[in-house]
């Protein structure tokens, strides 16, 4: 009976993967968004702009954009569907059950968009990491195809700005989304990933460095000083004029005052007399 239920859920699985890959795929949308979030809405939002009627990108647009505001997450393992309140161990799990048992939440019609059809010129796979460079790809890299990614994204970029923004203002606009959605659209620039973060190997290798290094400086200078203060009670003893430490200006220290003038010519007559 278990075994019968897994082979069943792969079934399930198996048949929800064909339906993303002939209708519009979920996680590709979900990635698109993401980036779209950091790139295209986060200039919109810092400008208090919203994007033009006609423009593709709009979040109202997104056909899944309904099921990603009902979806809850207090862990990877723990997702929760804010239509009816069930919960399940993974979001793909929650994805197949929006289209099984709530359907009409899908956004669909003449104005609904498939935001992993914009994936091309977004570089889903790339921002994703499901897709690394190789020499090869890099050597092989056909730009006249990029150039017609370019031109596509440049096209729907100019579609999004709003009406009300003219002049100098729509083309400032347009340069700042052209350099955070399209510039990377290069054989060049291809494969750069702005939005990559350090991993928590490499971050906590920067961590233990630092500490190492803040530590070496720590016993470097502490020996110095130690090194230092020998140095200066090693003269005093050796010259015979202090003994103690000084609490002098070091300018003042190691000066041996000549005797006054008169002591001086007693001293000599002496000396004749002596002789």
């Amino acid at each position: 009976m278990e075994k019968l239920l897994q082979t069943m859920i792969l079934i399930s699985l198996a048949y929800h993967a064909w339906c993303e890959e002939n209708e519009c795929s979920r996680i590709k949308s979900r990635i698109a968004y993401s980036i779209l979030e950091k790139s295209f809405l986060s200039i919109m939002e810092k400008e208090g702009l919203q994007p033009g009627p006609e423009c593709p990108l709009k979040q109202d647009r997104n056909m899944y954009w309904d099921n990603e505001r009902h979806k809850a997450s207090e862990a990877s393992n723990n997702w929760q569907c804010l239509y009816c309140g069930k919960a399940f161990y993974s979001e793909r799990f929650l994805d197949n059950h929006f289209v099984n048992k709530h359907p009409n939440t899908v956004f669909r019609g003449a104005n609904a968009v498939c935001l992993a059809d914009h994936c091309d010129y977004l570089r889903c796979d790339v921002i994703s990491e499901s897709k690394k460079s190789s020499y090869w790809e890099e050597a092989l890299c056909k730009q006249r195809e990029l150039e017609d990614l370019n031109k596509k994204c440049w096209s729907i970029m100019k579609m999004c700005i709003p009406p009300q923004v003219t002049g100098t203002d729509r083309y400032e606009l347009l340069e700042e989304m052209k350099t955070a959605v399209c510039s990377y659209l290069t054989c060049d620039k291809y494969w750069e990933n702005p939005y990559s973060e350090p991993s928590p190997r490499v971050t906590a290798a920067y961590i233990v460095a630092t500490v190492f290094m803040v530590f070496g400086f720590i016993m470097y200078y502490t020996m110095a000083c130690a090194h230092l203060y020998y140095d200066d009670v090693a003269l005093a003893d050796s010259d015979g004029l202090v003994r103690h430490k000084s609490r002098l200006h070091d300018s003042r220290r190691y000066v041996s005052r000549p005797p006054p003038e008169g002591q001086s010519i007693r001293s000599r007559q002496g000396l004749v007399a002596g002789r």
